[in-house]
């Protein structure tokens, strides 16, 4: 799939060359701001947030990440919530409640976050690469049906195409996005 990364696997291994530019281009734009969202909502100010975003970046270069111990976006956020809690222990506070989410207490529900958030950015990256390589027209009939909810009907009067293009266009732009989001999963 042209503008996707290499594999997570192959990607961090090349994470690790710090020559390589496109590597780290790559994982951070897929990745970035996934990891500054996360830590945005429990940080109050920006500069926390870009500074505890950069650690994790180092410490993803210098990472151990083993694929048998489970799925990269799970250690992942463990990068993440140790860096948030050195954070605070060099600050001498107990990592606080920020947007409802205790990080110490509720794990569940901080990794339930961490999944939802996840799945968000995959589909955006999907839909972005997906969007570069879809005519423009057959785009906005996606969007404005699958994403705004619009009948097929109204988009097609809008658009001037016939229902059945709008809803064809619907179709393969999903599968292309979810085709996509699979193919990135895959290691």
């Amino acid at each position: 799939m042209p503008g996707w990364p290499d594999t997570r696997v192959t990607l961090l291994g090349r994470l690790r060359d710090p020559g390589d530019h496109q590597a780290w281009y790559d994982f951070t734009v897929l990745y970035g701001p996934l990891i500054y969202g996360f830590i945005r909502r429990r940080l109050p100010q920006d500069e926390d947030a870009n500074d505890v975003s950069q650690e994790v970046l180092a410490a993803v270069a210098g990472g151990t990440y083993d694929r048998g111990k489970g799925p990269f976006h799970k250690w992942l956020l463990t990068v993440i919530l140790n860096e948030l809690r050195k954070l605070f222990a060099r600050r001498g506070r107990r990592v606080p409640v920020v947007d409802g989410t205790d990080l110490e207490e509720l794990p569940a529900r901080v990794e339930e976050e961490w999944e939802e958030d996840h799945k968000a950015r995959l589909f955006d990256r999907a839909a972005e690469l997906v969007r570069a390589e879809t005519d423009s027209a057959l785009w906005q009939a996606f969007w404005l049906t699958a994403v705004e909810g619009k009948t097929g009907k109204e988009v097609a009067t809008a658009l001037g195409m016939t229902v059945s293009t709008v809803y064809s266009a619907k179709s393969r732009i999903l599968t292309k996005i979810r085709e996509s989001v699979r193919w990135f999963q895959e290691d």
